[in-house]
C-alpha cells in the first residue's frame, strides 16, 4: 500500500534581514506540495513584513510576529503553529537547492523516526571568511560522525525532524538562550536512542559573514554558547573548548591555506591568516571560559 506523502512545515526565524529572506523564500517557490507550509517567525523592524507579503501568493506562508529574545523560543513558537508531519529548520540566510524539499521528504520516508541533517555550502566562494567557515563546517561534520552515516548532534540551519518527535522530547530548551540549542537537543535525542542521519543530497547554500568584524563576532557568540552548553550538560557529554578531533582538522585546514598562500607568493595573506587564527583561538578560549 502506498504511503501518504509527508507534509512539511518549514520554519524560518528572521530579524532585520529582509534582503536575505527574499532570497531564501524565492528558492522555495515551486517546491511546496499540498499540505506544506512555510512559517516565518519575525522579530524585525525592517521591511520583512512587506517581503513576506510579496511571496504570499506563491508560497503557503504563515506569518508570525513574535517579539521575544532567544532562538529556542522563536523556533518553539514556530513549531507550536506547525501542522506538518515534518519540521524543517531553514535559516533566513540559506538558499535551497532545486530539489531541497523533495529530498527532505524522501529522507524521512527512509528514516521515519529520525533527524535528518542536510549539507550546507558556504557562500560567497572566494571570500576568506566564508571559505574558512566552509572548512570549519566540513570539519564539524567529520568530527561529529559516529558511523553508518550518523552524527552525534545536528545543526539547525538545515535540519528536519518529525513534529511529534520534536515535542515528545520537549522541543528546544529555553535554557540555551545563548545558542547551541540544536546541539543540546541532538544530544538529548540520542540519549533516547533517536538517530541523526546525514544526507548530503539535502543541500542549501549558506551565506556566511564576509567581514572580519562579523566573522570574529560570530565566533565570540559560538564560544559563549558552547561554554554555556558544557555548563548544563552532564560531565560525560561535555565537548570542551574544542573537541580534539575537530581541533586537529582545523589545524590541517589552516596549514593547507597557509601553504597555498606561500606557494603563490602571498606573504601578506599568509601573515594575516596566522593572525586571524591566533585571534580565533583566543576568542574561543576566552568566550568559552567566561560562560562556563
Amino acid at each position: 500500500m502506498k504511503q501518504p506523502r509527508l507534509t512539511l512545515s518549514v520554519i524560518t526565524v528572521t530579524k532585520n534581514r529582509a534582503p536575505l529572506l527574499t532570497q531564501a523564500l524565492a528558492s522555495l517557490v515551486g517546491q511546496c506540495k499540498p499540505g506544506d507550509e512555510i512559517i516565518v517567525v519575525d522579530a524585525s523592524t525592517d521591511d520583512t513584513p512587506a517581503v513576506v507579503k510579496t511571496f504570499s501568493k506563491r508560497l503557503p506562508i504563515r506569518y508570525v510576529r513574535f517579539l521575544r529574545s532567544g532562538y529556542p523560543v522563536f523556533y518553539n513558537e514556530g513549531a507550536k503553529r506547525a501542522t506538518g508531519d515534518i519540521l524543517v529548520f531553514f535559516d533566513d540566510d540559506c538558499i535551497a537547492s532545486a530539489t531541497y524539499l523533495a529530498r527532505i521528504r524522501r529522507a524521512h520516508a527512509r528514516h521515519p523516526n529520525a533527524v535528518i541533517q542536510g549539507y550546507s555550502r558556504s557562500i560567497p566562494r572566494g571570500n576568506l571568511y566564508a571559505d574558512i567557515m566552509g572548512d570549519h563546517y566540513r570539519n564539524w561534520l567529520i568530527s561529529m560522525h559516529i558511523g553508518r552515516n550518523k552524527l552525534k548532534v545536528f545543526d539547525s540551519k538545515n535540519a528536519s525532524i518529525p513534529r511529534l518527535l520534536f515535542w515528545k522530547y520537549g522541543g528546544l530548551s529555553r535554557s540555551m538562550h545563548l545558542g547551541s540549542e540544536d546541539i543540546e537537543l541532538g544530544l538529548r535525542l540520542r540519549r533516547h536512542g533517536i538517530h541523526i542521519y546525514f544526507d548530503s543530497s539535502v543541500v542549501v547554500s549558506h551565506r556566511e559573514r564576509t567581514t572580519r568584524k562579523e566573522f570574529l563576532d560570530q565566533h565570540r557568540r559560538f564560544a559563549a554558547s558552547e561554554g554555556h552548553l558544557d555548563h548544563v550538560l552532564p560531565k560525560s557529554e561535555r565537548l570542551g573548548v574544542i573537541p580534539q578531533k575537530k581541533l586537529l582538522l582545523h589545524i590541517r585546514s589552516f596549514i593547507a591555506r597557509e601553504r597555498h598562500f606561500l606557494q603563490h607568493g602571498k606573504i601578506k595573506d599568509a601573515v594575516f591568516l596566522l593572525f586571524l587564527y591566533v585571534t580565533l583561538a583566543w576568542i574561543r578560549i576566552w568566550g568559552y571560559a567566561t560562560n562556563r
